[in-house]
C-alpha cells in the first residue's frame, strides 16, 4: 500500500487563454507521484477489463487520437454531401467534466460495468486524496477531494467509459437515424439525410431532447 504522502497530487496553477472560441481562465495541470505512475504503466486487470468492455461508438481506443476520430467523421460528412446527402450535427463538449464528476454515481456505474473491485477502490483512493494547488513555488494546505477525478491519471478514461456507457447506449437507442461516438468526453452526433425536412427533424429532436443533462 502506498505511504500517505505518496498519494498527495501538486496542481500547478496556470492561465488559460481562448483558444476556438472557449473563455479565458486559469486550470491546473497534475503532477501525480512517480509510484503512481509506474503503478498504470504495470497495470493488466483494468485494462484487460477495459479492451473488454470498450462499445462500438468509442472512438478513444489504443492508436487513436482525437484528431485522427475528428477527421473520420468530417470524411463521412463530405462522402454524405457527395452522394447528395444533407449532413450536419452536434458536438457536444462537457464543461468541467473532470471536475464535476460525482463519485457516488461512479463507483454505482463502475461497479455496474463490471470493472474489478479491488482496482476500483484503489484508483479511487488516489483520486480523492488530497490535492495542494502550486502558484509561483507557494503550495497551498492540502484540499480534500469530495468530488472530480484526475484528468491525466492513466486510469481516467476507464472511468470516464463506465461513468457514460449507459447513458450513451440510451441516447443511441432513441436516435437511430443519427451516428453517435464518443471520445472520452466529447460526444458528437452526425446526421444525414436526403430530405430536407427529415434533416431539420431529426437534429431538432436530438437537440430538444437534452440527452446529455443528466451526466
Amino acid at each position: 500500500m502506498f505511504d500517505i504522502l505518496e498519494l498527495f497530487g501538486i496542481y500547478i496553477y496556470i492561465h488559460k487563454f481562448a483558444v476556438l472560441g472557449k473563455q479565458r481562465g486559469v486550470r491546473t495541470i497534475s503532477k501525480t507521484p512517480m509510484i503512481w505512475g509506474m503503478t498504470g504503466k504495470c497495470d493488466t486487470n483494468v485494462k484487460g477489463w477495459e479492451a473488454r468492455a470498450v462499445g462500438s461508438f468509442d472512438t478513444a481506443v489504443k492508436g487513436s487520437s482525437d484528431l485522427s476520430a475528428a477527421c473520420l467523421r468530417n470524411l463521412m460528412a463530405e462522402v454524405a454531401v457527395l452522394c447528395g446527402f444533407i449532413s450536419g450535427g452536434l458536438f457536444n463538449d462537457f464543461i468541467k467534466f473532470f471536475d464535476t464528476i460525482d463519485i457516488p454515481i461512479l463507483i454505482d456505474r463502475a461497479e455496474k460495468a463490471g470493472s474489478p473491485l479491488p482496482d476500483l477502490a484503489l484508483i479511487l483512493f488516489m483520486h480523492t486524496a488530497p490535492r495542494v494547488i502550486q502558484h509561483a513555488t507557494a503550495c497551498s494546505f492540502p484540499i480534500q477531494i469530495f468530488k472530480s477525478i484526475l484528468a491525466g491519471c492513466t486510469f481516467s478514461v476507464p472511468l470516464t467509459r463506465c461513468l457514460l456507457r449507459d447513458d450513451v447506449e440510451d441516447i443511441i437507442y432513441h436516435n437511430q437515424g443519427g451516428t453517435i461516438n464518443t471520445y472520452i468526453d466529447d460526444i458528437p452526433i452526425t446526421l444525414s439525410e436526403r430530405s430536407r425536412l427529415r434533416f431539420k427533424r431529426n437534429i431538432i429532436k436530438v437537440f430538444s431532447q437534452n440527452v446529455f443533462s443528466k451526466m
